[in-house]
Protein backbone atom coordinates (compact mmCIF):
# COMPACT_ATOMS: atom_id res chain seq x y z
CA UNK A 1 0.00 0.00 0.00
CA UNK A 2 1.66 2.99 -0.82
CA UNK A 3 1.92 5.76 1.42
CA UNK A 4 -1.12 8.26 -0.97
CA UNK A 5 -3.50 5.29 -0.62
CA UNK A 6 -3.09 4.96 2.90
CA UNK A 7 -3.52 8.91 3.58
CA UNK A 8 -6.41 8.85 1.67
CA UNK A 9 -8.30 5.93 4.01
CA UNK A 10 -6.77 7.60 7.24
CA UNK A 11 -7.94 11.59 6.57
CA UNK A 12 -10.81 12.36 8.63
CA UNK A 13 -13.20 13.36 6.22
CA UNK A 14 -15.88 16.23 7.06
CA UNK A 15 -19.42 15.25 8.18
CA UNK A 16 -21.51 16.53 5.44
CA UNK A 17 -19.39 14.77 2.62
CA UNK A 18 -20.46 11.64 1.54
CA UNK A 19 -18.56 8.37 3.13
CA UNK A 20 -17.39 7.88 -0.46
CA UNK A 21 -15.78 10.56 -1.30
CA UNK A 22 -12.19 11.26 -1.28
CA UNK A 23 -10.33 13.87 0.68
CA UNK A 24 -8.81 17.34 -1.70
CA UNK A 25 -5.58 16.07 -3.01
CA UNK A 26 -3.80 18.56 -1.31
CA UNK A 27 -5.00 16.94 2.24
CA UNK A 28 -3.95 13.56 0.78
CA UNK A 29 -0.59 14.40 -0.01
CA UNK A 30 0.14 16.46 3.10
CA UNK A 31 -1.11 13.06 5.06
CA UNK A 32 1.29 11.01 2.55
CA UNK A 33 4.20 12.84 3.23
CA UNK A 34 4.11 12.98 7.10
CA UNK A 35 3.71 8.67 6.61
CA UNK A 36 6.25 8.77 4.85
CA UNK A 37 8.67 10.55 7.14
CA UNK A 38 7.66 8.15 9.83
CA UNK A 39 7.83 5.28 8.20
CA UNK A 40 11.05 3.81 6.44
CA UNK A 41 12.22 7.22 4.73
CA UNK A 42 14.90 7.69 6.97
CA UNK A 43 14.00 9.43 9.94
CA UNK A 44 13.05 7.21 12.39
CA UNK A 45 15.88 6.19 14.82
CA UNK A 46 15.07 2.47 14.69
CA UNK A 47 16.06 0.73 11.28
CA UNK A 48 13.26 -1.66 9.84
CA UNK A 49 13.26 -4.96 10.64
CA UNK A 50 15.93 -6.59 8.77
CA UNK A 51 16.04 -10.66 7.71
CA UNK A 52 18.50 -12.89 8.45
CA UNK A 53 21.56 -11.73 6.83
CA UNK A 54 23.33 -14.86 6.72
CA UNK A 55 20.67 -17.48 5.60
CA UNK A 56 19.40 -14.67 3.26
CA UNK A 57 22.68 -14.53 1.32
CA UNK A 58 23.44 -18.36 1.34
CA UNK A 59 19.70 -18.69 -0.40
CA UNK A 60 20.07 -15.54 -2.89
CA UNK A 61 23.82 -17.18 -3.69
CA UNK A 62 22.82 -20.68 -4.33
CA UNK A 63 20.38 -19.64 -6.34
CA UNK A 64 23.17 -17.25 -8.42
CA UNK A 65 24.79 -20.62 -8.64
CA UNK A 66 22.79 -22.56 -9.78
CA UNK A 67 21.42 -20.17 -12.55
CA UNK A 68 17.64 -21.02 -11.09
CA UNK A 69 16.73 -17.08 -10.29
CA UNK A 70 13.40 -18.13 -10.63
CA UNK A 71 13.51 -20.07 -7.54
CA UNK A 72 14.12 -16.52 -5.29
CA UNK A 73 10.82 -15.68 -3.97
CA UNK A 74 9.69 -12.17 -3.72
CA UNK A 75 10.11 -11.61 0.13
CA UNK A 76 14.23 -12.82 -0.43
CA UNK A 77 14.01 -10.29 -4.00
CA UNK A 78 12.74 -7.48 -1.84
CA UNK A 79 15.19 -7.59 1.06
CA UNK A 80 18.21 -8.52 -0.99
CA UNK A 81 19.54 -4.73 -1.13
CA UNK A 82 20.25 -5.63 2.89
CA UNK A 83 22.95 -8.25 2.23
CA UNK A 84 23.20 -7.64 -1.70
CA UNK A 85 26.96 -5.55 -0.89
CA UNK A 86 28.51 -7.85 2.08
CA UNK A 87 31.40 -9.95 1.45
CA UNK A 88 31.29 -13.66 2.08
CA UNK A 89 34.86 -15.23 2.16
CA UNK A 90 36.18 -14.62 -1.97
CA UNK A 91 32.36 -14.48 -3.16
CA UNK A 92 31.93 -11.84 -4.85
CA UNK A 93 29.28 -9.53 -3.86
CA UNK A 94 25.77 -10.60 -5.13
CA UNK A 95 24.67 -7.25 -6.53
CA UNK A 96 28.18 -6.96 -8.41
CA UNK A 97 27.88 -10.24 -10.17
CA UNK A 98 26.06 -9.31 -13.70
CA UNK A 99 23.46 -12.56 -14.10
CA UNK A 100 22.11 -11.55 -10.13
CA UNK A 101 22.01 -7.73 -10.83
CA UNK A 102 20.18 -8.38 -14.03
CA UNK A 103 17.88 -10.45 -12.46
CA UNK A 104 17.07 -8.45 -10.03
CA UNK A 105 16.66 -5.29 -12.34
CA UNK A 106 13.82 -6.97 -14.03
CA UNK A 107 12.21 -7.66 -10.87
CA UNK A 108 11.89 -4.27 -9.40
CA UNK A 109 11.00 -2.64 -12.41
CA UNK A 110 8.19 -5.14 -12.56
CA UNK A 111 6.65 -4.33 -9.57
CA UNK A 112 7.60 -0.52 -9.70
CA UNK A 113 6.66 -0.30 -6.00
CA UNK A 114 8.43 2.52 -4.03
CA UNK A 115 8.87 0.08 -0.67
CA UNK A 116 11.12 -2.30 -3.32
CA UNK A 117 12.97 0.74 -4.35
CA UNK A 118 13.02 2.56 -0.58
CA UNK A 119 14.86 -0.75 0.93
CA UNK A 120 17.25 -0.28 -2.52
CA UNK A 121 18.00 2.85 -1.22
CA UNK A 122 19.01 2.33 2.34
CA UNK A 123 20.77 -0.82 1.72
CA UNK A 124 23.06 1.48 -0.77
CA UNK A 125 23.29 3.91 1.90
CA UNK A 126 24.28 1.79 4.75
CA UNK A 127 26.77 0.13 2.58
CA UNK A 128 28.23 2.67 0.63
CA UNK A 129 31.58 1.68 -0.40
CA UNK A 130 33.45 5.58 -0.76
CA UNK A 131 36.59 3.32 -2.19
CA UNK A 132 34.37 1.85 -4.70
CA UNK A 133 31.01 2.85 -5.27
CA UNK A 134 28.75 0.63 -6.88
CA UNK A 135 27.12 2.32 -9.59
CA UNK A 136 24.19 -0.28 -10.02
CA UNK A 137 21.93 0.91 -7.62
CA UNK A 138 21.63 4.58 -8.54
CA UNK A 139 20.94 3.40 -12.32
CA UNK A 140 17.65 1.88 -10.97
CA UNK A 141 17.27 4.76 -8.39
CA UNK A 142 17.30 7.54 -10.08
CA UNK A 143 15.14 6.80 -13.26
CA UNK A 144 12.77 5.79 -9.96
CA UNK A 145 13.22 9.03 -8.55
CA UNK A 146 11.46 10.39 -12.12
CA UNK A 147 8.93 7.94 -12.09
CA UNK A 148 7.70 9.35 -8.48
CA UNK A 149 8.43 13.25 -8.65
CA UNK A 150 7.04 13.27 -4.83
CA UNK A 151 8.32 11.00 -3.30
CA UNK A 152 10.83 12.38 -0.30
CA UNK A 153 13.87 9.97 -1.75
CA UNK A 154 13.00 12.26 -5.63
CA UNK A 155 13.40 15.30 -3.53
CA UNK A 156 16.35 14.95 -1.79
CA UNK A 157 18.24 13.21 -5.05
CA UNK A 158 16.85 16.66 -7.21
CA UNK A 159 18.62 19.31 -4.33
CA UNK A 160 21.58 17.32 -3.32
CA UNK A 161 22.39 14.70 -6.19
CA UNK A 162 22.05 12.22 -3.57
CA UNK A 163 22.65 9.11 -5.76
CA UNK A 164 25.79 10.44 -7.43
CA UNK A 165 27.89 8.24 -5.88
CA UNK A 166 30.98 10.96 -6.79
CA UNK A 167 29.15 14.00 -5.47
CA UNK A 168 26.66 13.07 -3.69
CA UNK A 169 28.64 12.56 -0.29
CA UNK A 170 30.07 15.92 -0.79
CA UNK A 171 27.16 17.78 -1.67
CA UNK A 172 25.65 16.31 1.63
CA UNK A 173 28.40 17.38 3.43
CA UNK A 174 28.23 21.03 2.11
CA UNK A 175 25.07 21.16 3.63
CA UNK A 176 25.10 19.62 6.80
CA UNK A 177 28.22 22.16 7.42
CA UNK A 178 26.29 25.01 6.01
CA UNK A 179 23.44 24.95 8.43
CA UNK A 180 23.14 26.38 11.56
CA UNK A 181 20.93 23.56 12.91
CA UNK A 182 22.26 20.59 15.06
CA UNK A 183 24.27 17.73 12.54
CA UNK A 184 21.76 14.78 13.31
CA UNK A 185 19.03 16.95 12.35
CA UNK A 186 20.44 18.04 9.04
CA UNK A 187 21.15 14.23 8.54
CA UNK A 188 17.88 13.08 9.21
CA UNK A 189 16.08 15.49 6.87
CA UNK A 190 18.63 14.65 4.04
CA UNK A 191 17.42 10.74 4.50
CA UNK A 192 19.92 9.18 6.90
CA UNK A 193 18.15 8.55 10.22
CA UNK A 194 19.43 7.89 12.84
CA UNK A 195 20.48 4.15 12.21
CA UNK A 196 22.27 5.51 8.66
CA UNK A 197 24.44 7.87 10.52
CA UNK A 198 26.97 5.25 10.54
CA UNK A 199 26.69 3.90 7.25
CA UNK A 200 28.96 3.73 4.38
CA UNK A 201 27.80 6.88 2.35
CA UNK A 202 27.43 8.91 5.98
CA UNK A 203 30.96 8.19 6.37
CA UNK A 204 32.03 9.17 2.89
CA UNK A 205 30.28 12.42 3.77
CA UNK A 206 31.91 13.07 7.12
CA UNK A 207 35.41 12.10 5.24
CA UNK A 208 34.04 15.20 2.60
CA UNK A 209 33.28 17.36 5.17
CA UNK A 210 36.55 16.51 7.00
CA UNK A 211 38.69 17.21 3.71
CA UNK A 212 36.75 20.74 3.09
CA UNK A 213 37.91 21.93 6.27
CA UNK A 214 41.09 23.43 5.77
CA UNK A 215 39.43 25.11 2.99
CA UNK A 216 36.52 26.58 4.54
CA UNK A 217 38.58 27.33 7.57
CA UNK A 218 41.36 29.72 5.25
CA UNK A 219 38.17 31.40 3.82
CA UNK A 220 36.21 32.17 7.31
CA UNK A 221 35.24 35.27 7.98
CA UNK A 222 36.33 35.55 11.71
CA UNK A 223 37.37 33.46 14.39
CA UNK A 224 33.66 32.37 15.71
CA UNK A 225 32.91 31.07 12.16
CA UNK A 226 35.77 29.00 11.80
CA UNK A 227 35.01 27.63 16.00
CA UNK A 228 31.49 26.87 14.88
CA UNK A 229 32.97 24.86 11.67
CA UNK A 230 35.18 22.82 14.25
CA UNK A 231 32.36 22.07 16.50
CA UNK A 232 30.12 20.74 13.87
CA UNK A 233 32.95 18.63 12.31
CA UNK A 234 33.31 17.44 16.46
CA UNK A 235 29.85 16.62 16.80
CA UNK A 236 29.68 14.67 13.90
CA UNK A 237 32.39 12.34 14.74
CA UNK A 238 31.22 12.01 18.20
CA UNK A 239 28.44 8.80 18.57
CA UNK A 240 25.39 9.67 20.88
CA UNK A 241 27.67 7.49 23.50
CA UNK A 242 30.25 9.80 23.35
CA UNK A 243 32.89 7.90 22.05
CA UNK A 244 34.25 8.13 17.65
CA UNK A 245 31.44 7.27 15.40
CA UNK A 246 33.95 6.57 12.41
CA UNK A 247 37.60 5.04 13.83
Amino acid sequence: MTAHLLAAILVRRPQHVMASAIPARPLVAESANRIELLFGDGLNARPPQLPDNAALWKRLDAADRSGDHSAINDRDWRDSPWCGWQTEGSAIPLFRRPKFARHYCRWIKGRRRQGDYRRLVQGWLLNFDRENPSPFAATLIVPACTLWPDWLWARRHASLELFDADNGPANLASQVLDDPRPVREVLRERGLGDWLQTGGYAEAAFAAALGDLPRRLRMSVDEARGLDLVRRILDWAESSAGDLQFP
